[in-house]
């Protein structure tokens, strides 16, 4: 088998023959099948998965699980057996959760970078087909074309005009022109002109290429110098809440050093007081934070693939929550990037597509048109219509009208063609006509070249004679100003007496199309303009069309919006101030290039904006890596748009971006609502302890009831608040700033005031029972202990802001908060039922009258916090 390197001196014969292959009808299945067996899948990166044995190990080599370690070394020390063995078991429960964890993220990352596949255009059996780039093999023959990023290191077979930008290997900022001649002698990569080459980008042209080197073995592969796992991505919110979780470390040590010293003074046992804080300090340190941020980003990225949009990285969800100008191309994006019959104007009268019919003459004349002279073919299903966009308006006009395509076509066969060309502008077909000897002739095309053949004009009285026509020729101007294409449409009979003939034609009127607007646009953008989203519209179209879609839409209200054009753009650098700001607040950009849109969002994230810009040509890469989020249609986009962008949609549609960044907020909301949660319930754990202690209570809690509250409240409700639904008031307020951290101020003192009011009802419970109610220091201690499990667990009630309601929001829609809580409740009754875990956790019967206090020192602070809420006290 040939190698990469000398390819380029091989003529094609040659290549085929080493190669085994064929230039001209590509491998069979049955060999390309073989080739990947020996030479292994085309990627430059192996996602090696960590196996599941490494990621149990790693469990107890975990900070958490060495601290639970001394705890069981103190316990087995001091002869406590029974605690020893039960600190071990929570040992291994924490060890299980943290490895189930981490397996759930390993496994949505892997289902997230099958999304993320290339494809490219190879020839199997003499047949092209579409393959992911993974599945090529040396001896395929691809077919490369402008836009494309070339899939694998191939030798040129055969090109109409190739030109490849090589910048990414050799820095060249020209493309090369290819050709398919063998080198005389050997030369550096930048001068191997047959050749194309992995990762680099078809900017013209096309071509057959024969693939010589896949993977490891392309010249990308060689600069990369791969290694055998790829490195995880650390997304900023992943970093945030790593330095978050050091903090609270440094936090709980302090803490414990707090406990330690005071139960000492207290003269309480040290093998007691040694174990609460080790406890402390573990309800205190988040150890799953991370992890659940990975589950909660990878989570919402494989959701947003339900409605047709991949995210490329992981870092790109938590960034769709900042954006605040989304800068969109038009067509396709903001439109259906097809043609529709707007309006027909006829002599005396013009009439709005979705009118009722009218009694012009003309109306019916120019349905029989633009059925008859059409070589276009409406599919019965939803395949693809086959024929020219215009033709395929005029039919589905036709056919919404009412016209029966197949009995017009039998009533009027044809019998002849003068089919649409440059030179003539025009299209004429000739039709037996039933019950007459003369034939039915019907025209259409540009509006001049039919007027040149009309001699005669329909109005609304009947054939009228046709003077002057520049009056049809100034309403085509007017017409075609507001952004539309007109047609014109004529018909007349051959053979008919005194003026018949093709150059004495009857002229029935004009027909503009439009490209209409998606049906879904005007509420995506009015979705956009609550959640405080600016969006620009950026199209290379003519500023008529711009200014009319823009209308169209509802992206502006104002009948006289100025457009702003490219040029606009390229002079801003010499604008003054004022005119420069008055730049950067128009809406809407027309005649815009690729350098244009890359100054454009430039210009905005100058100004502090995190920008969203969609793309889909080979040109609108560097723009589209220069956007905060790059947005690549999957339709109509060019590998080298997708491959440059973080997100891909499928369907091309504008709605898909708003539904993407409601998902980025409602992530961060969500992963912000469980650390909120999680820090107020391990906060008011702490809080109890230390008090208590400074002020020689009966102990509140003990080492293993404090490991079992934390195993409680920080897995099921905690992890259910992350698959939160999206709140109703997600896309009514303004994005999130980027320097905004994790937690704010405003929110540490809401956690401070949630940990308060829980540690204040726990304590007012354990007060209660040993003063009021005379209780020993044991049932004080039940008291408390299952106290403040109901408190913890009822919190989640509190975690949605005032606005989203107490009673329907989205945590008591979520339906895995309501799994969660009888895991909960049923896991606390069983610590009970068992025997063994009664001993270990020290629980005892209580009285009803007990059952009372804890009932509503578990209650208490739900409804505390909601009246506090509602006194705009906290968030």
């Amino acid at each position: 088998m040939i190698t990469g390197q000398g390819a380029y001196l091989s003529s094609i014969a040659e290549l085929e023959r080493q190669l085994a292959a064929d230039a001209k009808t590509g491998l069979s299945n049955e060999e390309a099948a073989a080739r990947l067996k020996r030479f292994g899948p085309n990627a430059l990166q192996r996602y090696k998965s960590e196996s599941w044995v490494h990621i149990l190990m790693r469990q107890f080599l975990s900070p958490l699980a060495g601290v639970l370690v001394v705890a069981v070394a103190l316990s087995l020390f001091f002869g406590e057996w029974l605690e020893g063995i039960a600190i071990g078991v929570v040992i291994l429960m924490n060890v299980l959760i943290g490895f189930f964890m981490e397996r759930q993220a390993q496994h949505s990352m892997e289902a997230l970078r099958s999304l993320a596949q290339t494809h490219a255009n190879v020839w199997r059996d003499g047949t092209m087909i579409k393959l992911t780039a993974d599945q090529i093999v040396p001896g395929d023959l691809l077919f490369v074309e402008a836009g494309d990023v070339v899939a694998a290191d191939a030798r040129v077979v055969a090109k109409e005009e190739l030109q490849v930008s090589e910048a990414l290997l050799t820095g060249e900022s020209m493309p090369v022109t290819k050709h398919a001649e063998p080198l005389e002698r050997e030369s550096v990569l930048a001068e191997r002109a047959n050749m194309v080459f992995r990762g680099t980008t078809a900017v013209h042209g096309n071509a057959r290429v024969l693939v010589v080197a896949t993977g490891a073995a392309t010249e990308l592969g060689e600069i990369v110098r791969l290694t055998a796992t790829a490195d995880k991505e650390v997304t900023p919110l992943e970093k945030k809440l790593q330095l978050l979780s050091k903090k609270l470390i440094l936090f709980a040590f302090l803490a414990a050093v707090v406990v330690v010293v005071a139960g000492l003074v207290q003269g309480k046992s040290l093998l007691l007081v040694i174990e609460t804080a080790i406890a402390l300090a573990i309800a205190a340190i988040p150890e799953g934070l991370p992890v659940v941020a990975t589950i909660a980003l990878a989570g919402g990225m494989l959701r947003l693939t339900k409605h047709k949009v991949i995210v490329k990285r992981l870092s790109a969800v938590e960034t769709l929550g900042e954006v605040d100008v989304i800068l969109t191309d038009k067509t396709g994006t903001l439109t259906e990037n097809k043609l529709a019959v707007r309006q027909w104007i006829a002599e005396g009268f013009s009439k709005q597509q979705d009118a009722d019919r009218d009694t012009h003459p003309a109306y019916p004349w120019l349905l029989k048109v633009a059925t008859l002279c059409n070589n276009a073919q409406l599919a019965l299903l939803d395949s693809q219509h086959a024929g020219d966009p215009l033709e395929i308006a005029l039919l589905e006009w036709s056919e919404k009208n009412g016209v029966d395509r197949a009995q017009l076509h039998l009533d009027y066969p044809r019998i002849g063609e003068k089919p649409f060309e440059s030179e003539t502008r025009l299209m004429l077909t000739q039709h037996k006509q039933p019950g007459k000897d003369t034939v039915l002739i019907c025209a259409k095309g540009a509006p001049e070249a039919v007027l040149a053949r009309c001699s005669r004009v329909m109005t609304p009285d009947g054939v009228a004679e046709l003077f002057p026509t520049h009056d049809w020729l100034a309403k085509t101007h007017a017409v075609s100003a507001e952004g539309l294409r007109v047609l014109a449409m004529a018909y007349g009979e051959e053979g008919e007496r005194g003026r018949g003939g093709e150059n004495n034609l009857i002229f029935l009127g004009l027909i503009a199309f439009y490209d209409p607007p998606r049906s879904d646009v005007k509420e995506a953008l009015a979705t956009c303009r609550k959640a405080g989203i600016r969006v620009v519209m950026v199209t290379g179209d003519h500023p008529a069309i711009a200014g009319q879609v823009a209308q169209m839409t509802g992206l502006v209200h104002r009948s006289d919006v100025e457009v702003m054009q490219g040029k606009n753009i390229s002079e801003s650098a010499s604008l003054s101030k004022s005119a420069r700001n008055k730049l950067l607040k128009s809406s809407v950009f027309a005649r815009v290039s690729p350098a244009d849109k890359l100054e454009l969002a430039d210009m905005l994230q100058s100004t502090g904006k995190v920008v969203g810009m969609t793309g889909d040509g080979v040109n609108d890469a560097p723009a589209l890596k220069k956007a905060d989020i790059g947005i690549a249609m999957g339709m109509r986009g060019s590998e080298a748009a997708k491959e440059a962008a973080d997100l891909v949609l499928q369907d091309d549609s504008f709605p898909a971006i708003v539904m993407a960044i409601k998902q980025g907020r409602v992530i961060y909301d969500n992963i912000r609502q469980f650390v909120i949660y999680l820090l107020s319930c391990n906060l008011s754990e702490l809080l109890v302890v230390t008090i208590a202690a400074f002020a020689n209570l009966a102990t509140p809690l003990l080492p293993l009831q404090i490991l079992f509250l934390n195993m409680i409240t920080d897995v099921f409700p905690a992890l259910a608040l992350g698959l939160n639904p999206a709140s109703k008031h997600v896309m009514r307020r303004p994005p999130r700033s980027q320097r905004e951290a994790v937690i704010t101020p405003a929110q540490w003192r809401t956690i401070g005031v949630y940990a308060a009011v829980m540690t204040f009802s726990a304590l007012g419970a354990l007060m209660w029972g040993t003063h009021y109610m005379g209780i020993d220091a044991a049932s004080a201690n039940n008291i408390t202990f299952y106290a403040l499990i109901l408190a913890q667990l009822l919190h989640v009630f509190n975690m949605p802001v005032l606005e989203d309601g107490f009673w329907r929001n989205s945590v008591t829609r979520n339906r895995f908060i309501w799994m969660a809580l009888p895991l909960c409740v049923s896991l606390t009754i069983l610590a009970y039922a068992i025997p063994v875990t009664r001993r270990v956790l020290q629980l005892n019967p209580l009285h009803w009258e007990e059952w009372i206090v804890v009932g509503i020192a578990g209650v208490a602070p739900v409804l505390v916090i909601q009246v506090l809420k509602r006194l705009k006290w906290i968030q």
